[in-house]
């Protein structure tokens, strides 16, 4: 199996010289080969930090060491752009990186996105604005960022990196930031793969979880990801069912509902038995987890409680969701 380097993504310290640490080395698929690479030691780059075509400012600039580089990845071998973004998340979290932005398809901006980030262009890297996700992460000792956009194309998978090395402190991003995927971060933008529940708007609701249930008595918990149609859990839910058994664990007294919720396509009974297969799912992963069956009720409401109106896709994509309701 062959292997990519991460160019400058590890750095440590400041240094006289223009020298990079040594770089990670990350476990890729087989088949992967350079198409593109550049250093430059001094350049800008407009770092992608939210959705594209959105309320919120989608980039914001960094100057410094800019290195860039592009990869296709064979997808004969079972590659897809979300298990490419998997093996990076992971390193660069093990190596104390946070996440500023995790987002794909039309979370990060669909077109928008394809039309306004800073790509290298064909045929070194290719996009398909259907089948690609964003991955941005920070950290601020020895400071740095990385910029990972990976996308599936005719079979293959295309991957652009972008590492910068900050010349000086002038960057204003909390790279401290709130470790959660852009679906936490603002209103969810509906999938066409995937039922995807969500929380409020994270960065209205940035306080932790424990917090906000003992507050109002309830609180919807982002990043779970069903099988479309289906109540099984994906393997992308793990960091929130993580988080739930956490502060479960550190918090004995605690007794919750699992409440899950569904929006007003189909039938009453069967969004109210989806929605309560959904919860189940959540509580019997918690109990793998360490948590007292006792301690946790599963329950299914269907479209009976929704928190925003139905009648766009943009509030029943909000309407699917599971939530803790303290008992």
């Amino acid at each position: 199996m062959g292997r990519w380097l991460i160019g400058a993504a590890f750095w440590l310290g400041p240094v006289v010289s223009a020298a990079l640490a040594d770089p990670i080395t990350l476990p890729p698929p087989d088949g992967a080969s350079e198409t593109a690479s550049e250093v430059l030691r001094s350049d800008t780059y407009a770092l992608p930090i939210a959705a594209f075509g959105g309320d919120l400012p989608a980039t914001e600039t960094v100057s410094g060491e800019v290195l860039r580089a592009a990869w296709r990845v064979d997808g004969s071998g079972g590659a897809t752009f979300a298990s490419v973004l998997d093996i990076y998340r992971k390193n660069l979290r093990a190596a104390g990186y946070q996440r500023l932005l995790d987002c794909e398809r039309r979370a990060c901006g669909g077109f928008d996105f394809r039309i306004e980030a800073d790509l290298i262009p064909p045929p070194e890297m290719r996009m398909d604005v259907a089948h690609f996700g964003q991955l941005t992460m920070g950290r601020k000792h020895p400071s740095g960022f990385v910029s990972i956009l990976a996308s599936e194309v005719l079979g293959d998978v295309f991957v652009q990196v972008v590492t910068v090395r900050p010349q000086a402190r002038t960057v204003t991003l909390p790279v401290e930031p709130l470790d959660a995927p852009l679906e936490e971060q603002q209103a969810p933008v509906p999938n066409e793969d995937e039922e995807v529940q969500r929380s409020l708007p994270r960065r209205a609701a940035a306080r932790p979880l424990i917090d906000r249930l003992l507050e109002f008595g309830h609180v919807a918990v982002g990043g779970l990801i069903f099988e479309t149609g289906g109540s099984a859990l994906t393997w992308q839910s793990g960091e929130a069912l993580d988080e739930m058994a956490e502060m479960l664990s550190a918090n004995q007294d605690l007794r919750v509902a699992i409440v899950g919720h569904s929006d007003n396509v189909g039938s009453l009974d069967g969004n109210i038995t989806l929605s309560r297969r959904r919860a189940d799912a959540v509580r019997t992963a918690l109990i793998e987890r360490g948590v007292e069956p006792d301690r946790l009720e599963a329950r299914g409401v269907g479209y009976l409680a929704p928190i925003r109106s139905n009648a766009k896709e943009e509030g029943r994509a909000l309407n699917r969701r599971v939530e803790l309701v303290l008992r």
